[in-house]
């Protein structure tokens, strides 16, 4: 752990994961056809992973979590 002025400072930053269903803005929404043109492009509608094996970090967090296929 770091200090500063002999007080123990926090390195780690907890958060939550977002709702993906719920994201106003993708991404994708925001570049022009020039900007893909002739480019190949890689697009995970979900985050996470369904099985819970031991030696994955992924497993640590929630199940398969999904981007609202519609707005895609």
């Amino acid at each position: 752990m770091a200090t500063q002025n002999g007080a123990i400072m926090q390195l780690i930053i907890e958060m939550t994961l977002p709702k993906l269903k719920e994201l106003t803005t993708l991404s994708m929404s925001t570049h022009t056809d020039d900007d893909i043109q002739n480019r190949y492009i890689y697009v995970e509608i979900s985050r996470g992973c369904p099985f819970e094996c031991e030696f994955c970090l992924s497993s640590m967090d929630e199940k398969v979590r999904a981007f609202n296929l519609r707005r895609f």
